[in-house]
This record gives C-alpha cells, structure tokens and sequence, in this order.
C-alpha cells in the first residue's frame, strides 16, 4: 500500500527520518509522538491513526526550509517511522524560528479544540511564548 496520497507540486516526498521534531513542541499540548505515546493512543486518535494506516497521509507535514524542524505533523511523522515508510509529503516553509514555533503552537492548537475553550492550557501555553 502507497502511503502518500498529496497532489501538491509544493509537496515533495522526504524521509521522515531526516525531519527534526520541533525542541519547543512539549508546550503545544498533549504528545502523541513517540514510540511509548504511540502503543497507547488515546480514543480520540485511534480513528486517525487507523485513517493513516488505512489510507496514507493526506496533509503534507511542514517542516522548516533548510533545517527539517517539523512545524506540523508529529504524529504523523511518528506512525510513518512506526510503520517503516521511507517517505512522507512534507511543504517546507521559508520562516525564521519564532515564525516556526508559533506555527507550531497555532497548528496544535487548531487540531485540538478542546485547548482553545481551555484557559488554563492557553495559559500554560503563554507562558512559553
């Protein structure tokens, strides 16, 4: 099974082992993103993960031009390394490191709604910015 699914000329396919998980991204919320996270995946995920493994990766991740920091898709990034898929789509975007991190946040805190109606993890969050 293909696991690539992008029709994207900005999307290039890159071995998800080059990619460098983002150093701040323990204050985006709840990590999904390693092996141990990975063998239990909570209820809300599994879906996902079983889309993934299903059908491939839809979204390209982002990652940073010219230093493979991961922007977005560190889980996604995981389950490819899980799974021994020597490629992912990944869009590289031109943006500084402060550019970077707040993507980073902005993107977690998007797929995870319940941390936008949270004050106490916005909070926590600010106190990294």
């Amino acid at each position: 099974m293909a696991n690539i699914h992008v029709e994207n000329s900005n999307v290039v396919q890159v071995d998800p082992a080059i990619l460098v998980p983002h150093p701040r991204r323990d204050e985006a919320g709840g990590r999904y993103d390693t092996e141990e996270a990975l063998k239990n995946i909570p209820p809300n995920l599994a879906g996902l993960y079983a889309t993934i493994l299903e059908e491939g990766i839809r979204e390209p991740l982002l990652a940073q031009t010219g230093t493979n920091l991961l922007i977005a898709g560190h889980f996604r990034r995981a389950i490819a390394l899980s799974e021994g898929w020597d490629a992912v789509p990944v869009k590289y975007m031109d943006v500084s490191d402060e550019e970077a991190y707040y993507r980073m946040l902005k993107d977690n805190w998007e797929r995870n709604d319940s941390i936008l109606h949270d004050p106490i993890a916005i909070a926590k969050n600010m106190l990294f910015l």
